[in-house]
Protein backbone atom coordinates (compact mmCIF):
# COMPACT_ATOMS: atom_id res chain seq x y z
CA UNK A 1 0.00 0.00 0.00
CA UNK A 2 2.78 2.42 0.95
CA UNK A 3 4.36 2.29 -2.52
CA UNK A 4 1.17 3.06 -4.44
CA UNK A 5 0.04 5.75 -1.99
CA UNK A 6 3.49 7.27 -2.27
CA UNK A 7 3.14 7.29 -6.05
CA UNK A 8 -0.21 9.11 -5.73
CA UNK A 9 1.19 11.64 -3.28
CA UNK A 10 4.24 12.28 -5.46
CA UNK A 11 2.00 13.06 -8.42
CA UNK A 12 -0.52 15.07 -6.38
CA UNK A 13 0.76 18.55 -7.27
CA UNK A 14 0.43 17.78 -10.99
CA UNK A 15 -3.15 16.55 -10.75
CA UNK A 16 -6.27 18.44 -11.77
CA UNK A 17 -8.89 19.27 -9.09
CA UNK A 18 -11.04 16.33 -10.20
CA UNK A 19 -8.00 14.01 -10.15
CA UNK A 20 -7.18 15.14 -6.61
CA UNK A 21 -10.68 14.18 -5.49
CA UNK A 22 -10.18 10.73 -7.03
CA UNK A 23 -6.76 10.40 -5.37
CA UNK A 24 -8.23 11.20 -1.94
CA UNK A 25 -11.13 8.79 -2.51
CA UNK A 26 -8.80 5.97 -3.60
CA UNK A 27 -6.59 6.43 -0.56
CA UNK A 28 -9.67 6.37 1.66
CA UNK A 29 -11.10 3.22 0.02
CA UNK A 30 -7.75 1.60 -0.82
CA UNK A 31 -8.51 -1.89 0.55
CA UNK A 32 -11.76 -2.08 -1.41
CA UNK A 33 -10.27 -1.22 -4.84
CA UNK A 34 -9.35 -4.85 -5.81
CA UNK A 35 -12.99 -5.88 -5.33
CA UNK A 36 -14.49 -3.18 -7.59
CA UNK A 37 -14.83 -2.69 -11.33
CA UNK A 38 -13.96 0.74 -12.68
CA UNK A 39 -17.68 1.52 -13.02
CA UNK A 40 -18.43 0.42 -9.45
CA UNK A 41 -15.58 2.60 -8.18
CA UNK A 42 -16.79 5.56 -10.24
CA UNK A 43 -20.25 5.26 -8.72
CA UNK A 44 -18.83 4.85 -5.22
CA UNK A 45 -16.67 8.00 -5.38
CA UNK A 46 -19.05 10.10 -7.53
CA UNK A 47 -16.76 10.18 -10.54
CA UNK A 48 -16.76 8.63 -14.03
CA UNK A 49 -14.98 5.61 -15.50
CA UNK A 50 -13.32 7.88 -18.09
CA UNK A 51 -11.94 10.23 -15.44
CA UNK A 52 -10.61 7.33 -13.34
CA UNK A 53 -9.03 5.80 -16.45
CA UNK A 54 -7.21 9.06 -17.20
CA UNK A 55 -6.13 9.30 -13.56
CA UNK A 56 -4.45 5.85 -13.42
CA UNK A 57 -2.69 6.56 -16.73
CA UNK A 58 -1.18 9.68 -15.15
CA UNK A 59 0.22 7.39 -12.44
CA UNK A 60 1.93 5.31 -15.12
CA UNK A 61 -0.59 2.48 -15.54
CA UNK A 62 -1.94 1.44 -18.92
CA UNK A 63 -5.43 0.89 -17.54
CA UNK A 64 -7.47 0.41 -14.37
CA UNK A 65 -6.94 -3.37 -14.38
CA UNK A 66 -3.14 -2.87 -14.20
CA UNK A 67 -3.62 -0.38 -11.36
CA UNK A 68 -5.86 -2.80 -9.48
CA UNK A 69 -3.40 -5.64 -10.07
CA UNK A 70 -0.59 -3.59 -8.55
CA UNK A 71 -2.72 -3.03 -5.45
CA UNK A 72 -3.45 -6.75 -5.16
CA UNK A 73 0.28 -7.54 -5.43
CA UNK A 74 0.93 -5.51 -2.28
CA UNK A 75 -1.43 -7.80 -0.34
CA UNK A 76 -3.67 -6.05 2.21
CA UNK A 77 -2.81 -6.82 5.82
CA UNK A 78 -5.90 -8.98 6.28
CA UNK A 79 -4.72 -11.42 3.62
CA UNK A 80 -1.09 -11.82 4.63
CA UNK A 81 -1.57 -14.91 6.78
CA UNK A 82 -2.97 -16.78 3.76
CA UNK A 83 0.28 -16.40 1.88
CA UNK A 84 2.71 -17.42 4.60
CA UNK A 85 5.21 -19.90 3.19
CA UNK A 86 5.12 -23.48 4.42
CA UNK A 87 7.73 -23.91 7.14
CA UNK A 88 9.48 -26.86 8.76
CA UNK A 89 7.44 -26.33 11.92
CA UNK A 90 4.08 -26.73 10.19
CA UNK A 91 2.02 -29.81 11.01
CA UNK A 92 0.01 -31.75 8.44
CA UNK A 93 -3.15 -29.68 8.95
CA UNK A 94 -1.21 -26.41 8.63
CA UNK A 95 0.22 -27.48 5.27
CA UNK A 96 -3.17 -28.59 3.93
CA UNK A 97 -4.88 -25.38 5.06
CA UNK A 98 -2.13 -23.13 3.68
CA UNK A 99 -2.19 -24.79 0.27
CA UNK A 100 -5.99 -24.66 0.00
CA UNK A 101 -6.03 -21.06 1.25
CA UNK A 102 -3.44 -19.98 -1.31
CA UNK A 103 -5.19 -21.58 -4.27
CA UNK A 104 -8.68 -20.44 -3.26
CA UNK A 105 -7.59 -16.84 -2.87
CA UNK A 106 -5.40 -16.91 -5.97
CA UNK A 107 -8.46 -17.98 -7.98
CA UNK A 108 -10.57 -15.22 -6.44
CA UNK A 109 -7.95 -12.57 -7.11
CA UNK A 110 -7.37 -13.81 -10.66
CA UNK A 111 -11.11 -13.51 -11.29
CA UNK A 112 -10.96 -9.86 -10.24
CA UNK A 113 -8.13 -9.20 -12.70
CA UNK A 114 -9.79 -10.78 -15.73
CA UNK A 115 -11.62 -8.58 -18.22
CA UNK A 116 -14.82 -10.47 -19.02
CA UNK A 117 -15.36 -8.60 -22.29
CA UNK A 118 -11.89 -9.61 -23.48
CA UNK A 119 -12.58 -13.26 -22.64
CA UNK A 120 -15.90 -13.17 -24.52
CA UNK A 121 -14.49 -11.35 -27.55
CA UNK A 122 -11.48 -13.66 -27.79
CA UNK A 123 -13.73 -16.72 -27.58
CA UNK A 124 -15.74 -15.43 -30.54
CA UNK A 125 -12.52 -15.13 -32.55
CA UNK A 126 -11.36 -18.61 -31.52
CA UNK A 127 -14.69 -20.10 -32.60
CA UNK A 128 -14.10 -18.99 -36.19
CA UNK A 129 -10.28 -19.04 -36.36
CA UNK A 130 -8.44 -21.02 -39.02
CA UNK A 131 -5.77 -22.14 -36.53
CA UNK A 132 -5.15 -21.59 -32.82
CA UNK A 133 -1.54 -22.06 -31.75
CA UNK A 134 -0.44 -22.40 -28.13
CA UNK A 135 3.18 -21.67 -27.20
CA UNK A 136 4.79 -22.41 -23.84
CA UNK A 137 8.10 -23.49 -22.29
CA UNK A 138 8.53 -25.90 -19.37
CA UNK A 139 5.44 -26.14 -17.18
CA UNK A 140 3.67 -23.65 -19.44
CA UNK A 141 4.49 -25.95 -22.35
CA UNK A 142 2.44 -28.68 -20.67
CA UNK A 143 -0.46 -26.24 -20.38
CA UNK A 144 -0.15 -25.41 -24.09
CA UNK A 145 -0.55 -29.10 -24.97
CA UNK A 146 -3.52 -29.38 -22.61
CA UNK A 147 -5.11 -26.33 -24.24
CA UNK A 148 -4.63 -27.63 -27.79
CA UNK A 149 -6.11 -30.98 -26.84
CA UNK A 150 -9.07 -29.24 -25.26
CA UNK A 151 -9.93 -27.11 -28.28
CA UNK A 152 -9.57 -30.02 -30.68
CA UNK A 153 -12.76 -31.34 -29.09
CA UNK A 154 -14.54 -28.33 -30.59
CA UNK A 155 -13.33 -29.26 -34.08
CA UNK A 156 -10.92 -26.31 -33.99
CA UNK A 157 -7.47 -26.67 -35.59
CA UNK A 158 -5.50 -26.28 -32.35
CA UNK A 159 -1.75 -26.91 -32.08
CA UNK A 160 0.81 -26.76 -29.27
CA UNK A 161 4.54 -26.07 -29.49
CA UNK A 162 7.04 -26.04 -26.64
CA UNK A 163 10.48 -25.64 -28.21
CA UNK A 164 12.17 -22.56 -29.65
CA UNK A 165 12.66 -23.86 -33.19
CA UNK A 166 9.02 -24.88 -33.68
CA UNK A 167 7.68 -21.69 -32.10
CA UNK A 168 9.85 -19.60 -34.42
CA UNK A 169 8.86 -21.65 -37.46
CA UNK A 170 5.14 -21.73 -36.70
CA UNK A 171 4.96 -18.02 -35.83
CA UNK A 172 6.29 -17.31 -39.33
CA UNK A 173 3.43 -19.30 -40.89
CA UNK A 174 0.49 -17.45 -39.37
CA UNK A 175 -1.84 -14.90 -40.91
CA UNK A 176 -4.82 -12.74 -39.96
CA UNK A 177 -7.09 -15.78 -39.65
CA UNK A 178 -4.91 -17.38 -36.95
CA UNK A 179 -4.63 -16.91 -33.19
CA UNK A 180 -1.36 -17.31 -31.28
CA UNK A 181 -1.49 -17.81 -27.51
CA UNK A 182 1.75 -17.37 -25.55
CA UNK A 183 1.80 -18.80 -22.02
CA UNK A 184 4.55 -17.70 -19.63
CA UNK A 185 4.48 -17.63 -15.83
CA UNK A 186 6.99 -14.77 -15.60
CA UNK A 187 5.82 -12.98 -18.75
CA UNK A 188 9.51 -12.55 -19.59
CA UNK A 189 10.20 -15.65 -21.70
CA UNK A 190 12.26 -14.45 -24.66
CA UNK A 191 11.03 -17.26 -26.92
CA UNK A 192 7.37 -16.51 -26.20
CA UNK A 193 7.80 -12.73 -26.62
CA UNK A 194 9.64 -13.15 -29.93
CA UNK A 195 6.99 -15.56 -31.24
CA UNK A 196 4.19 -13.16 -30.28
CA UNK A 197 6.02 -10.24 -31.91
CA UNK A 198 6.47 -12.18 -35.15
CA UNK A 199 2.83 -13.32 -35.15
CA UNK A 200 1.59 -9.78 -34.51
CA UNK A 201 3.66 -8.45 -37.42
CA UNK A 202 1.94 -11.03 -39.64
CA UNK A 203 -1.45 -9.76 -38.42
CA UNK A 204 -2.43 -12.82 -36.39
CA UNK A 205 -4.44 -12.23 -33.21
CA UNK A 206 -2.00 -12.50 -30.30
CA UNK A 207 -2.84 -13.54 -26.74
CA UNK A 208 -0.71 -13.63 -23.59
CA UNK A 209 -1.30 -15.47 -20.32
CA UNK A 210 1.13 -14.71 -17.49
CA UNK A 211 1.38 -14.21 -13.75
CA UNK A 212 3.23 -10.90 -14.14
CA UNK A 213 2.62 -7.90 -16.35
CA UNK A 214 5.81 -7.48 -18.36
CA UNK A 215 5.53 -4.71 -21.01
CA UNK A 216 7.46 -6.54 -23.74
CA UNK A 217 4.97 -9.39 -23.61
CA UNK A 218 1.80 -7.42 -23.02
CA UNK A 219 2.55 -4.83 -25.73
CA UNK A 220 2.69 -7.59 -28.33
CA UNK A 221 -0.70 -8.99 -27.32
CA UNK A 222 -4.14 -8.06 -28.57
CA UNK A 223 -5.47 -9.78 -25.44
CA UNK A 224 -3.57 -10.27 -22.19
CA UNK A 225 -4.80 -12.23 -19.15
CA UNK A 226 -2.96 -12.06 -15.85
CA UNK A 227 -3.17 -14.64 -13.09
CA UNK A 228 -2.50 -13.78 -9.46
CA UNK A 229 -0.50 -16.46 -7.70
CA UNK A 230 1.25 -14.99 -4.67
CA UNK A 231 4.82 -16.17 -4.14
CA UNK A 232 8.10 -15.32 -2.50
CA UNK A 233 10.23 -16.40 -5.46
CA UNK A 234 9.13 -16.53 -9.08
CA UNK A 235 10.65 -19.93 -9.89
CA UNK A 236 9.20 -21.54 -6.77
CA UNK A 237 5.61 -21.05 -7.97
CA UNK A 238 6.06 -21.46 -11.72
CA UNK A 239 4.28 -24.83 -11.61
CA UNK A 240 1.70 -23.72 -9.05
CA UNK A 241 0.31 -20.98 -11.30
CA UNK A 242 -0.50 -23.64 -13.92
CA UNK A 243 -3.81 -24.29 -12.17
CA UNK A 244 -4.82 -20.68 -12.79
CA UNK A 245 -3.72 -20.89 -16.42
CA UNK A 246 -5.89 -23.99 -16.83
CA UNK A 247 -8.90 -22.10 -15.45
CA UNK A 248 -8.45 -19.37 -18.08
CA UNK A 249 -8.16 -22.04 -20.81
CA UNK A 250 -11.34 -23.71 -19.53
CA UNK A 251 -13.24 -20.41 -19.57
CA UNK A 252 -12.16 -19.76 -23.16
CA UNK A 253 -13.03 -23.35 -24.10
CA UNK A 254 -16.63 -23.14 -22.89
CA UNK A 255 -17.14 -19.61 -24.24
CA UNK A 256 -15.80 -20.76 -27.61
CA UNK A 257 -18.14 -23.76 -27.57
CA UNK A 258 -21.01 -21.35 -27.00
CA UNK A 259 -20.01 -19.38 -30.10
CA UNK A 260 -19.10 -22.30 -32.37
CA UNK A 261 -21.64 -22.69 -35.15
CA UNK A 262 -20.82 -26.27 -36.11
CA UNK A 263 -19.98 -28.50 -33.15
CA UNK A 264 -19.26 -32.18 -33.27
CA UNK A 265 -21.80 -34.49 -31.67
CA UNK A 266 -19.99 -34.77 -28.35
CA UNK A 267 -21.84 -37.92 -27.28
CA UNK A 268 -20.96 -39.64 -30.54
CA UNK A 269 -17.36 -38.43 -30.29
CA UNK A 270 -17.03 -39.80 -26.75
CA UNK A 271 -18.43 -43.17 -27.83
CA UNK A 272 -15.91 -43.41 -30.68
CA UNK A 273 -13.00 -42.49 -28.41
CA UNK A 274 -14.13 -45.02 -25.80
CA UNK A 275 -14.51 -47.69 -28.49
CA UNK A 276 -11.01 -47.07 -29.83
CA UNK A 277 -9.48 -47.24 -26.35
CA UNK A 278 -10.98 -50.60 -25.50
CA UNK A 279 -8.60 -53.53 -25.40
Amino acid sequence: MARIVSKIETSFSNLTPSDKLIAKAIKKNFDQIPFLTIHQLAKKINSSATTISRFVKKLGYENFVDFKYDIIKEIPTGFKEIYEPISAGDNHNDIINKIFGTYINSLKETQKLLNYDDLINLAKLIAKAKRVLFFGIGASGSISHFAASRFLHLDIQAEAYDDEYQMTLQSLRVNKYDIVVGISHSGRSRNIINALLTAKELHATTVGISNYIFPQMKNNCDFHFCTSFKEHKVKAAAISSCSLQIVIIEILYFLSALNKKNLWNIMELNLKIERNLRV
